[in-house]
């Protein structure tokens, strides 16, 4: 009798002991689960914010300033639109930041259908960024470097 109380007794315990390693693989694919859709409403914010402002004018201010490639046309309009232009910077800056204290898991989504608007955007604001980081330091615009790096874009990689 005693032998099978032990046997009960192991069995108890190996499916409790199951119970919960399930129990922990049901929170830990629902918290993961609840993290990608966390991500896919970020993403979708993203996109409505950046396509509300791009309709909005930007892109009209973007194409006066810089060429399809990134290339500056004219310097002196870059500080006429500054206002427009530090605000498309401020919206790359935050965007680098989500990324950076991982609230955006994957930034191949964002880079991969706005990449080369972005590049467009940074070299625009090459002047600007650059006149900042002389005025207020290094980290003034550390989350848009970030970006700007893993775009490759050549000269923010000599800011570090």
């Amino acid at each position: 009798m005693n032998q099978n109380l032990e046997i009960i007794a192991v069995g108890a315990n190996l499916a409790q002991t199951i119970g919960l390693l399930l129990g922990f693989y049901g929170v830990y694919f629902n918290v993961k689960k609840w993290k990608e859709s966390q991500n896919i409403q970020l993403f979708l914010s993203l996109t409505d914010s950046f396509r509300k402002r791009w309709e909005g004018g930007w892109s009209d201010v973007l194409d006066k300033v810089v060429d399809k490639k990134g290339n500056i046309i004219n310097k002196e309009l870059i500080f006429e639109h500054e206002k427009e232009i530090r605000q498309m910077l401020n919206w790359i800056d935050w965007l680098g930041t989500l990324y950076k204290k991982n609230k955006l898991n994957d930034l191949e989504i964002i880079t991969d259908s706005i990449g080369v608007t972005l590049i467009r955007i940074i070299n625009a604001g090459h002047p600007i960024i650059t006149q900042d980081i002389n005025e207020e330091g290094i980290t003034y615009w550390k989350s848009l470097i970030y970006i700007a790096n893993i775009l490759n874009i050549g000269w923010a990689e000599k800011i570090q």
